[in-house]
């Protein structure tokens, strides 16, 4: 029998550790097969160093592969005194940062610099890091976030509400570009006709990290609803904070690292089509990560909530492709014509995928749209007229019953044209 050397075998069973963990489908005992195998197979070569790459691969399948099967966390269940406690502490949270929201807006700009330094901009949106942080002091810091983004409170608040793992995913997608997973685990209070925009459940996420640091993950209790302040004005907020619970351990450490967050987030609604912004948490990324990575890492999550306008766009195109579906206009709108159905000019290729109309490259718009659950990482766009984009400017999100409407003006409606007024009139 032939000497068979060492990085023969060495990259043989790396190529087969490589395969079970992207696909998972070998059982210890398969381990056990490919150990014996390599031993008897190739006798001259060293027993135990086959025992290594046997427990390599054995722990590559242990290993989960992302996105995580639907029925991969246990089904959680929650006494009173734990709902009790998390919901106690929200509301101490709310109420420090209500309070801390005042004191800063009351405080001078000298006053600002001299406690806060600015870590990074985007937009009208600005993430501080408190001067008395230095880098040599561990990735846990007080961080600050305020500003304004574009939309209403009733829309902010709609692109962020998550109940179910699908559509957590799927706006997570849009609202984060490094997202690797996450999960909706426990759903303590969902939202109502008198409580709109309420939640109270057990969320987790997965992101991936910068360059060579190893990727993030984070088991939160999650909070969102709408408060009075006390001039009678409304005011969102979102509050996470980090738990510990059996039934969403630590992962590997080789495959991702748990962190912590504790925040609060505020929404005023301003008179000019505005929401304003203000943000208090403090983020402990964990693991051996360089101070600076760690810092820049949580002032780019802080200003995350720039994405929830565009959240709350991509549901409403969704639903508006979705109806457009249901009513069947795909195959009667259909035309062979040359004209662009909205200018007269010459028509393109493309079709508007709610009208259905065909229109040139002028009076088209490329509309972000929610990827299917099964690639939800991935980037989805849908064709819209100009039209129809009209659609998007939804308002009334309180309505439970919105997609409802448009899926009956879309299928019902007689004209077209009559139809899509119906809807803007409705909806806004």
């Amino acid at each position: 029998m032939r000497y068979i050397s060492k990085a023969y075998l060495d990259s043989t069973l790396r190529y087969a550790t490589r395969n079970l963990r992207l696909h998972s489908k070998a059982s210890p005992e398969d381990c056990e097969r490919l150990k014996i195998y390599a031993f008897f197979e190739h006798p001259y070569f060293d027993r135990y160093i086959v025992d290594d790459y046997a427990n390599m691969v054995r722990m590559a399948v242990r290993m989960p592969c992302f996105p995580l099967p639907a029925d991969y966390f246990a089904p959680m269940t929650m006494s009173e005194k734990e709902v009790n406690a998390l919901h106690g502490w929200s509301k101490y949270i709310l109420r420090r940062t209500i309070e801390e929201y005042h004191r800063d807006e009351a405080a001078t700009e000298h006053d600002r610099e001299q406690r806060w330094k600015t870590i990074k901009q985007r937009g009208n949106l600005t993430t501080y890091r408190m001067r008395s942080m230095s880098f040599k002091e561990p990735t846990k810091s007080q961080y600050l976030c305020q500003g304004t983004v574009q939309g209403t409170l009733d829309k902010v608040m709609f692109g962020r509400y998550a109940a179910t793992t699908e559509r957590f995913r799927r706006l997570n997608a849009i609202y984060r570009d490094d997202l690797i997973d996450c999960a909706v685990l426990h759903v303590i209070e969902g939202q109502s006709k008198e409580r709109p925009f309420y939640f109270s459940g057990i969320k987790w996420a997965c992101v991936r990290s910068p360059g060579f640091v190893r990727s993030r993950d984070c088991c939160y209790y999650e909070q969102s609803g709408i408060v009075l302040n006390d001039n009678g004005e409304e005011l969102g907020y979102t509050i996470t904070e980090s738990i510990d619970t059996p039934n969403c351990p630590p992962f590997n450490p080789s495959l991702s690292i748990r962190a912590n967050i504790s925040a609060c987030y505020l929404y005023r609604e301003k008179k000019n089509t505005s929401v304003q912004v203000y943000m208090r948490g403090d983020i402990f990324a964990k693991g051996r990560v360089l101070n600076w990575i760690a810092t820049m890492k949580s002032a780019e999550l802080c200003l995350r909530i720039e994405g929830a306008n565009l959240c709350a766009q991509a549901l409403i195109a969704t639903e508006l492709v979705h109806a457009a579906k249901a009513s069947k206009r795909r195959s009667l709108c259909a035309t062979d014509s040359d004209q662009c159905k909205i200018c007269n000019e010459k028509a393109t290729r493309r079709y508007c995928q709610v009208c259905c109309r065909r229109i040139c490259h002028r009076c088209c718009a490329s509309v972000r749209t929610l990827a299917p659950i099964e690639c939800f990482t991935q980037e989805k766009r849908e064709t819209f007229c100009k039209g129809c984009t009209r659609l998007l400017q939804v308002k009334n999100f309180r309505d439970s019953h919105w997609t409802k409407t448009l899926h009956e003006c879309l299928h019902f409606a007689p004209e077209l044209e009559s139809s899509l007024s119906r809807v803007l009139v409705e909806t806004c």
